[in-house]
Order: C-alpha cells, then sequence, then structure tokens
C-alpha cells in the first residue's frame, strides 16, 4: 500500500530531515509544501530513566496562507484518485483550516473515498458524514460539553457527536479502559484494553486510526478493524518513542 502525506514544513534541517524519513519509508513527498515564514514543526522530549519530563516544541501555529491552501488542494486533487481512502490528523498547528477540510472532504465524497478523523474540536462541522470520527475521551467531553464518569454519560456524549459529526462510525479511545464503537444506533461496544507494561503513550492514537483505515480499506469489518487496531495501540506503548509497527506484529493478514 502506498501512501501520501499531505502537509507544510518549513525550509530548515527539521524539514530536510522530515523528507528524508518519509522517502526511506516509501511515502511520497510530493504533497509536502515549504514555506519559508513558518518553522518545521517539532518536538524536543526530556527524559529521565526512561521517564518523559517534559516536550519543548518548535512550532507556528496559526493558519497557513490562502496561497499555501490552494497548492495544497491542487495536490489533493492529483493524488485523490488513485487513494482510496483519506486519514485526517488534525493536531490544531494551522494546516488543516476549514477550508481545507471542507475541499478535501467534498473531493472524497464526489470520489467515494473512504475518510477517517483523528480531530481536535475546531471546525468539526467540516467533518460531517465521514466513514469514521475517533475523538479521545478527552476530546469527546470537550466536542459534546459531557463530562465522561459514567455509561450513561458515554452514551450522552455519543449522542451529541452524532448530532453534530453524523459519522458512519464513532469510536472514542478510553487510555487504559480501551475504546468503545459507536454507529448510528447508539449501542456501544467495547474493546477492553489488554494488560501492557506501558513504556511510552506517544503515537498509539495516531496507530489506531492507521490500522483501523488500512483495515477497511481490505475491506474488514469495523469491528475486526477496531480489534486490530486496539492490539496495534498495545503493542506500540511498549515500544519507547514513536516507532511504527509491522502488520505481521498484529496479524493483519491482508485479505
Amino acid at each position: 500500500m502506498f501512501s501520501y502525506t499531505f502537509g507544510v514544513i518549513g525550509n530548515d534541517k527539521v524539514g530536510n530531515l522530515l523528507l528524508s524519513l518519509l522517502e526511506e519509508g516509501n511515502i511520497s513527498t510530493d504533497g509536502i509544501i515549504i514555506d519559508s515564514e513558518r518553522p518545521t514543526t517539532s518536538k524536543l522530549r526530556v527524559l529521565s530513566n526512561g521517564h518523559q519530563l517534559l516536550r519543548i516544541d518548535s512550532e507556528k501555529i496559526e493558519n497557513i496562507r490562502n496561497t499555501i491552501e490552494e497548492k495544497i488542494k491542487i495536490k489533493i486533487e492529483k493524488h485523490i484518485i488513485d487513494s482510496e481512502a483519506i486519514i485526517f490528523e488534525d493536531y490544531n498547528k494551522g494546516f488543516l483550516t476549514e477550508k481545507i477540510i471542507r475541499d478535501v472532504i467534498k473531493l472524497a465524497s464526489h470520489s467515494n473515498k473512504l475518510v477517517t478523523v483523528d480531530p481536535k474540536i475546531n471546525f468539526l462541522e467540516s467533518y460531517k458524514n465521514c466513514t469514521l470520527f475517533k475523538p479521545n475521551k478527552n476530546e469527546a467531553e470537550q466536542i459534546s460539553g459531557i463530562k465522561i464518569n459514567n455509561e450513561r454519560a458515554l452514551l450522552q456524549s455519543a449522542k451529541k457527536i452524532f448530532d453534530r459529526i453524523n459519522p458512519k462510525y464513532l469510536l472514542i479511545t478510553l487510555a487504559e479502559d480501551g475504546m468503545v464503537l459507536f454507529d448510528a444506533r447508539l449501542i456501544p461496544k467495547y474493546f477492553a484494553a489488554k494488560a501492557r507494561k506501558i513504556a511510552d503513550v506517544s503515537g498509539a492514537g495516531d496507530t489506531v486510526i492507521s490500522i483501523i483505515t488500512a483495515a477497511l480499506v481490505h475491506k474488514y469489518k469495523i469491528d475486526e478493524a477496531v480489534k486490530l487496531a486496539n492490539t496495534g495501540a498495545g503493542i506500540v506503548v511498549e515500544k519507547r518513542g514513536v516507532v511504527p509497527i509491522k502488520p505481521e506484529e498484529i496479524d493483519f493478514g491482508y485479505k
């Protein structure tokens, strides 16, 4: 499966390093736009005896310029035909503007592509009718305005999110309590987290949405996709740093 990445980096050493890593991973860099007016986002983690003490971020989080938006749209239009799914990874860094989200959702709808979303709380209505919407517990609370402290509150929160976003599926990740999946019937299906020796939770959410999307592309049912993602997340938190996992580690077994 070939992947395209879309984003904005600066004209700097960190940006050049990112391009090199993407190319090494056989990921196209054609969708990466260089903007000399902003730095490449970087994160420096300070560790002691394997435990993170703090993180120092270097970034510019204001929205990208209109000219960059237009370049990104052109790049996505170019590659969407030979893509099978689109993943929105929203980090509130200024790249996913309301215009980009709406334009890409429209392109995906016209091309009948899967759309999966790992959201923040900006421009939520722009994600309406996506295939999968995957907030964590804190994000679900912010989106719905409901504190999730019991199952009743969880169901109320899920209903609010469906009313606002209307995804085909809603997956709320609950950290050590696993995940819960909803469809429009709002009947929860729980996936318990497996007991793990946690080394580093960085990248767990990215792992979940990536595996689910890949599984759905390969015609897995949603329950099967979430099971695979739950297993993958459990494996990745046992590893130090942000690292990929291989299909054979979770018995992906492409169909």
